[in-house]
This record gives C-alpha cells, structure tokens and sequence, in this order.
C-alpha cells in the first residue's frame, strides 16, 4: 500500500514538473538574423548564480538578430526553484527600447510587454535605460524551464551584470501593508489582554 502511494507521488511529480515545461518558451526560436534561437545564453545555477555563454549554435560567432544592434537572449533555470525575474544593469542603454524587438520579426508578443522586445511571456521595469528588471511572465520560469527576450544595443557578455530580481513596488507595499496590520492585531490583542478588571 506505502509503494503504490510513493509510485502515485512520484508520478504526481513528474506530470507537475511536465505541466510547469509546458509553459516554457523553446530556445530554438529564430528571430531575424539569428535563425537558430537566441544568441547568448543566461543560465540561473544550482548554487544561486548566474553565467552567460554564447549559444552554441552560433559557434562562437553571434550576431544581431535585427543585423545592427540588438540582442537575442535565452533564459535556462537549472536552479530548485522558480526564476521570477532578474535585475540587469549595463553601461550600455539596454533599457532604450526603439521598436525593433522580437515581435518586429514575427515572434508572439504579449499584453504586458509594451516594448516588443519581451517575446511571448517577458516584460521589463526599467529604472532608467541603463537599468531594470526582467519579469518572466506572471509565473516565471519553472525548474528546467527555459525563456526568451532581447535587449537594445549590441551587448557583448562583459557590458552587463546580472542579479536576482527585486520584489516589483505593489509587491512590497502589499508586504507593509501585511505587517502593518500584524502590529495592529498584535496591539489589540496586547490591549484587550491587558485590560484592567472593571467592577
């Protein structure tokens, strides 16, 4: 009985972890002049970091996918958890989107990204064109999951730096909101509790 359970879980867990891929965006998109799929790699590690490679498709020799000066990323979650989004910052203008994204070469857009450049599930916060995080749909890249999204400017894998994402501003309003009445439950109650006895 105790075996047929732990078959049944470890089926459960194998459908979810196929549900989650499900969802993910394929690396093998082509956009433009970058036919194979994105041109540089971000890879979130077991360990919590992150390294960027040169897809090896393109053999050490990227490009552009609009032929001039933007570039093609994929995303791949080899971490236990789920990637929400990441903060980039670069001395190039990144962030100083012109209307020649992905969908500009006939990828799927959506509602929440306004640049064209996010693809089918990517959005952005930029802070200003230099900086901004990197919002991977409302569920983020599952482990073992993998997305897509460009970038203005010709970016080279040394002109950038990448960090976990920060909790969007709703976010941590909602966090002070929470805590704020935590200590107002907690003042009641230290009030009611200790209330002197009324004759």
């Amino acid at each position: 009985m105790r075996l047929n359970r732990l078959f049944a879980a470890a089926v459960g867990v194998f459908l979810t972890a196929i549900a989650a891929d499900a969802s993910a965006t394929p690396l093998n998109i082509g956009a433009g002049n970058n036919p194979l799929g994105p041109e540089y790699i971000i890879t979130y590690n077991a360990d919590g970091t992150f390294s960027t490679a040169v897809n090896p498709v393109y053999a050490s020799n990227p490009g552009a996918f609009d032929g001039g000066d933007d570039t093609y990323f994929g995303v791949v979650n080899n971490n236990a958890n789920v990637l929400l989004s990441i903060f980039l910052s670069s001395t190039l203008d990144i962030f100083g989107f012109d209307g020649d994204g992905l969908t500009a070469f006939g990828l799927a857009g959506n509602a929440n990204d306004v640049s064209g450049y996010g693809g089918p599930v990517t959005y952005f916060q930029p802070i200003d064109v230099f900086h901004g995080t990197v919002i991977f749909g409302a569920s983020g890249i599952a482990p073992g999951g993998t997305e897509i999204f460009s970038l203005e400017e010709a970016v080279a894998l040394n002109t950038f730096v990448i960090q976990p994402g920060v909790p969007e501003m709703s976010t941590w309003a909602m966090m002070l909101f929470g805590f704020a009445g935590l200590a107002f439950l907690m003042r009641r109650y230290h009030n009611q509790s200790f209330a002197p006895a009324t004759a």
